[in-house]
């Protein structure tokens, strides 16, 4: 793991595989994994693999429920939205189901389940990036942490970024 090579914030070694360096890293999350490692000497796999996925998934259906709630203005809204954000994040499953009497299809519309978006933490931690960020634009208040947000989702994942950064600029555009 990369993580386990991480010494400081300062110095990151890329990795090489094929004797091809790493390009196009986004290293927020190995960061920060390192940095929790290095503080409470608990194995970075563990972190990784155990306590990453239950805080961010804890965290991101929190958050789903109070922005569903903000919406709709209504408890209901908050629980169907954490409903959605749980199992039905493409709807793939359905057709394969009805086509074939199979329960695959997850990658049918081109979006990750729910039960798979762990298997890319960063994306994860991108999606709890964003989600504040959207509070934020529904509440119409600026705030320090969204900067901060902005500032860290190009670094933990691209596309995050450009999330981000589009959820803002529209929403800054309607303010002005």
């Amino acid at each position: 793991q990369l993580i386990n090579h991480i010494k400081s914030a300062t110095i990151i070694p890329l990795a090489a595989f094929s004797g091809i360096p790493l390009q196009n890293y986004h290293p927020f999350y190995d960061l920060l994994i390192a940095s929790i490692h290095q503080v409470t000497s608990i194995p970075s796999s563990i972190l990784v693999f155990q306590i990453f996925p239950l805080i961010s998934s804890a965290i991101y259906l929190y958050l789903s429920f109070i922005i569903g709630r903000l919406i709709t203005k209504k408890y209901s809204g908050g629980l169907i939205l954490v409903f959605l954000n749980t199992f039905a994040t493409s709807f793939g499953w359905i057709y394969t189901l009805l086509k074939s009497g199979n329960w695959g299809g997850e990658s049918l519309f081109w979006s990750m389940q729910s039960a798979s978006i762990q298997i890319n933490p960063p994306l994860v931690l991108s999606f709890l990036f964003i989600l504040p960020i959207l509070f934020y634009i529904l509440k119409g208040k600026t705030s320090l942490l969204v900067i901060l947000f902005l500032s860290l989702l190009p670094i933990t994942k691209a596309y995050g970024g450009v999330a981000g950064f589009l959820l803002w600029g529209f929403f800054s555009l309607f303010e002005i």
